[in-house]
């Protein structure tokens, strides 16, 4: 599969690493600076450079579908850049910045989706643990979700290696990121909580107080909660 992405930013970052760890061929156009992450990158002075022209320059049409992240304030090269490659005949999906945008894209017929979106009720209920494993679930891109699932004392996988969770063969979920949390206890009561990036290996070891983003098909993070808390 082929992406042509235009974008910025954190959600940019995250879409990048995970499309490259399933082999997919990415183009990026940005105005941020992504070199680090992939050699197919041009960096872009500002996206109104962007027009029909340009983007059959880079031969669009070649690739299976273009994604849209862009931050709120440039709604208008949102708008002007989506309206563009679909006018070409490009497979567009937008990554709108919030819901208040939905009536212009539907009027225009372009698939999008809210990454802040509240899940549906019934499917929240069938996958969320009050005060449980699950802190948050958001749409990513089509069928998958991002999950922060967080590692209780009780869960199956603390001590667990992460070569063992077998996370891609059974559920495929990847995991994005990992924290820990500390609680330190000042003085007169009060505590602070620091949090630590913790660096993803095969050999890394679940705990408690630890947190492990996932990014997967929401079938897949529901059967790996089911497993985690549920099963005998």
């Amino acid at each position: 599969m082929r992406v042509f992405l235009i974008g910025d930013g954190d959600l940019v970052e995250i879409m990048l690493e995970e499309l490259i760890r399933n082999n997919v061929d990415v183009y990026l156009l940005s105005i941020g600076s992504y070199s680090h992450i992939l050699s197919n990158y041009e960096k872009l002075d500002d996206y109104s450079m962007i027009t029909k022209k340009f983007l059959e320059d880079k031969d669009i049409l070649s690739f299976d579908k273009c994604i849209i992240s862009l931050e709120e304030k440039r709604i208008l090269d949102i708008i002007n850049i989506s309206s563009i490659a679909s006018e070409i005949g490009v497979d567009v999906l937008v990554i709108l910045p919030n819901r208040k945008y939905e009536n212009i894209f539907n009027r225009l017929g372009v698939s999008y989706i809210v990454p802040s979106y509240d899940i549906a009720v019934k499917t929240v209920g069938e996958i969320l643990l009050k005060s449980g494993p699950i802190e948050n679930i958001t749409p990513f891109i089509e069928d998958y979700f991002i999950a922060r699932i967080n590692v209780l004392p009780e869960s199956k996988i603390c001590n667990k290696k992460v070569s063992e969770l077998n996370l891609r063969n059974e559920y495929n979920l990847n995991i994005i990121v990992a924290f820990r949390k500390e609680v330190v206890q000042l003085e007169k009561g009060v505590s602070k909580v620091f949090v630590d990036k913790v660096d993803v290996r095969a050999d890394t070891v679940m705990d408690a107080n630890m947190s492990i983003v996932v990014v997967g098909p929401l079938e897949g993070i529901k059967k790996f909660t089911e497993h985690l808390y549920h099963e005998t």
